[in-house]
């Protein structure tokens, strides 16, 4: 029984330093697991367009006498993704000289389709420009408010019509120029050939200006009552449009009939030329004749 206790005390004594030495024994940290988080996509915010709106404003002339009629149409362009709808339309004249068309002004409202054009009719001289003002209430998916566009033309002139014998001018004729191509070329005069006219009762004693297409003018010196004359212009083909007294530099008794318009076709080139073979150089033996 001794003997028993002994060795319990004995491997208590064993044990004891193990127990102490698990105390101090340094202990190595384990990583803590860390959980990867889950992406959260972000939201694209939705972007609203943004609001604008652009008039326009043309007339049929720049240049009339009184009682002659004048149209001016108004055209509006505003942004993808927004609407407009217009609630009036005021078409005025402005400048020192307004009035010069009747109705002075007016006033449209809905519905008010656009394009809109708008006739009146020159009572008096002077120059003015004509401004078109929209209202309408604009949205683009935010909120309604009312928004003005507006935008004015060119000026307008209005002259008294002449009187007496004077000058007309017209383009008579439109015709092709240049002749037949040869051998896959075009002439170099190749062309329209502008034909103009005096079928007033007066000459044209200044100079004036003939316009074709827009691009290209020539001068003519002057030209007496029923005489007629032609300017070629070089390269103008397919639709042709010539004017005479281009920069309005005569007064006419018939201001609006100085436009012509046709469509010249252009001509077909021919095959290239096969050119002559030269024959090759022959040498020939000189010929005595024996007379008898």
């Amino acid at each position: 029984m001794k003997k028993a206790a002994l060795f319990i005390v004995c491997l208590g004594l064993l044990a004891w330093p193990l127990v102490m030495w698990g105390w101090v024994m340094p202990v190595t940290a384990v990583p803590l697991l860390t959980t990867t988080p889950t992406l959260t996509p972000t939201a694209t915010p939705t972007t609203q367009p943004t609001f604008w709106a652009t008039a326009e404003v043309s007339t049929s002339d720049t240049q009339l006498v009184v009682g002659e009629v004048i149209s001016v149409t108004t055209s509006l362009t505003i942004a993808p993704g927004c609407v407009f709808p217009l609630m009036e339309l005021a078409l005025t004249q402005q400048g020192e000289d307004a009035p010069i068309f009747a109705p002075e002004s007016i006033i449209l409202g809905p519905p008010i389709p656009m394009p809109r054009t708008i006739t009146l009719t020159a009572v008096t001289t002077g120059t003015i420009t004509f401004r078109s003002a929209l209202f309408g209430e604009r949205y683009c998916g935010d909120y309604w408010n009312w928004w003005w566009v507006s935008d004015f033309s060119d000026p307008i002139t209005v002259q008294l019509a002449p009187t007496g014998d004077l000058p007309d001018l017209i383009i008579s004729n439109i015709t092709y120029n240049g002749g037949t191509p040869q051998c896959d070329t075009h002439p170099p005069d190749l062309g329209a050939r502008v034909w103009v006219q005096n079928v007033g009762t007066a000459a044209a004693t200044g100079p004036f200006v003939i316009e074709v297409n827009g691009s290209q003018q020539q001068t003519v010196p002057g030209l007496a009552a029923g005489e007629e004359t032609s300017l070629v212009f070089g390269g103008m083909l397919g639709e042709v449009t010539a004017v005479a007294d281009a920069t309005n530099l005569i007064a006419e008794s018939n201001e609006q009939n100085n436009s012509f318009s046709t469509i010249l076709p252009i001509p077909t080139l021919p095959p290239p030329c096969t050119p002559t073979p030269t024959p090759a150089y022959q040498q020939f033996l000189p010929v005595t004749i024996k007379e008898s």
